[in-house]
C-alpha cells in the first residue's frame, strides 16, 4: 500500500513584487510620510489652543489674549486644509505610479503562460484578481503604512496631552484602550471573513456579467435566456445574504467602541465637572479634555481596521499567488507559426448547423457559406 501524496504546500505570497515598487519610490514616500506625520502633530494643537482661550481668555477677560488665540485657530485650521490638500495630491500620485508598476509585472507574467492556463481559468476569476485583489494589496501597502504611523502617533500624542492637564486622567482614560482593542479584535475577524465571502460572490457576479455579455448570441440560439435569468437571480440572492451579514457583524463591531467612547465621555465629564467645581481643574481645561478622549479612542479603530485589512491583503496576496505560481514559458514570443486553416468540406459533403425552428442539424457547404457571409 503507497504512502499517500503530501498535501500541496500553498505558494509563497508575493511581498517582495508588492514591495519592490515602494522601495523604488522611497523618497516620494518619505515625502508622504512626514506630510502625515505633522499633519498628525497639526490636529493635536486645536484643543490646546481652544483651553487656552477659554481660561486665559474668556474666563480672564482679556480680549487681546482672545483675539491671539482665535488667529491661532484660524491659523492652525488653514495649515491642516493646505497640509490635507497637499497630502491628498501625493498620495493619489504615488498610490496610481503604485498600482500602475504592480499591474505591468503581473501582466508580463501572465503573458507568459501557456494558452492552456489562460483557458483553465475564467475570465471572471482573472478579473476578480487583476482588479479587485491587487487593489486591495496595494491599498494595504502604502494606505496601512500612513494610516499605522498616523493612528500610533495621534494614540501616543492624545494620551501625552491629557497628562499635561491631569496624569490621573491620563492613567483612567489608558485603562479604556485595551477595552476597546479586546472588543474590535473579538469581532473583527469574524467581520473580515464576511467581507472576504462578499468579495467572492461580486467575483462570480462579474464573471456571470463577462460571460453572458461575451455568449449572449450563442444564448439566444439554444433559448437559455430564462435559465440565465434564474442564475442571476440566485447570485443576487446569495450577494444579498451576504451583504446582511457582513452589515450585522459591523453594526456589533462598532457598537462595543461607541459605548464605551460615550461612557468615557460621560465618566469625564461626571468627574472632570466635580474637579471644576472644587477648584481643582479650569473649565477650558475639561474642554480640552473632551477633545482628546475622542482623539485617544479614534486611532484604536484605526489600528484594528489595519489588522483587519492586513487579513484582507494575506488572502488577495494567497489568490495572486497562485497567478506567479503558474509555471510560465521561457520564452512564450518563439514558436511555431501556427498551421494552415481547415479547409471547407467539398461541395458534396453535408454537415451540421443548428435551426431554431425545428432543431434539425442539416445543411449544405452553400448553406454554411451564406450564413458565414451573414
Amino acid at each position: 500500500m503507497g504512502t499517500p501524496d503530501p498535501a500541496p504546500q500553498p505558494a509563497p505570497l508575493p511581498w517582495g513584487w508588492l514591495y519592490r515598487p515602494l522601495r523604488a519610490r522611497r523618497l516620494a514616500l518619505a515625502r508622504l510620510l512626514s506630510l502625515s506625520l505633522v499633519g498628525t502633530l497639526l490636529a493635536l494643537l486645536p484643543p490646546l489652543l481652544t483651553q487656552r482661550l477659554i481660561d486665559h481668555g474668556l474666563m480672564q477677560g482679556d480680549v487681546a489674549t482672545l483675539l491671539a488665540y482665535v488667529g491661532g485657530l484660524v491659523a492652525v485650521g488653514l495649515a491642516a486644509l493646505g497640509l490635507q490638500g497637499l497630502t491628498r495630491l501625493q498620495h493619489v500620485a504615488l498610490s496610481a505610479r503604485l498600482l500602475l508598476s504592480l499591474r505591468r509585472s503581473l501582466l508580463r507574467h501572465l503573458l507568459r503562460l501557456a494558452p492552456a492556463r489562460w483557458q483553465a481559468r475564467g475570465r471572471g476569476d482573472l478579473m476578480s484578481r487583476l482588479d479587485g485583489d491587487l487593489s486591495i494589496l496595494q491599498g494595504f501597502a502604502l494606505d496601512g503604512l500612513l494610516s499605522g504611523l498616523s493612528n500610533l502617533l495621534g494614540l501616543v500624542g492624545a494620551l501625552a496631552m491629557i497628562g499635561l492637564f491631569s496624569p490621573a486622567l491620563m492613567l483612567l482614560v489608558a485603562l479604556l484602550v485595551p477595552l476597546q482593542w479586546l472588543w474590535l479584535r473579538a469581532w473583527r475577524p469574524a467581520l473580515t471573513q464576511r467581507q472576504q465571502a462578499l468579495r467572492e460572490q461580486s467575483g462570480e457576479i462579474s464573471g456571470f456579467w463577462q460571460d453572458t455579455l461575451a455568449f449572449g448570441p450563442w444564448l439566444q440560439g439554444q433559448a437559455l435566456e430564462a435559465a440565465r435569468l434564474n442564475q442571476l437571480q440566485g447570485l443576487g440572492h446569495a450577494q444579498l445574504r451576504r451583504l446582511l451579514a457582513v452589515r450585522r457583524v459591523g453594526f456589533f463591531s462598532d457598537m462595543g467602541p461607541q459605548l464605551i467612547l460615550s461612557l468615557a465621555r460621560a465618566g469625564l465629564l461626571l468627574l472632570g465637572g466635580y474637579l471644576v467645581i472644587q477648584g481643582r481643574l479650569q473649565l477650558g481645561e475639561l474642554v480640552a479634555l473632551l477633545a482628546y478622549l475622542g482623539m485617544v479612542m479614534a486611532p484604536i479603530g484605526g489600528l484594528l481596521g489595519l489588522y483587519g485589512g492586513w487579513q484582507r491583503a494575506r488572502v488577495s496576496a494567497t489568490r495572486l499567488a497562485e497567478l506567479f505560481a503558474e509555471p510560465a514559458l521561457s520564452d512564450p514570443y518563439r514558436g511555431e507559426r501556427p498551421g494552415a486553416p481547415a479547409s471547407l468540406p467539398s461541395p458534396g459533403c453535408a454537415f451540421a448547423i443548428p435551426t431554431r425552428r425545428t432543431g434539425c442539424w442539416t445543411a449544405s457547404t452553400s448553406a454554411f457559406r451564406r450564413a458565414a457571409r451573414c
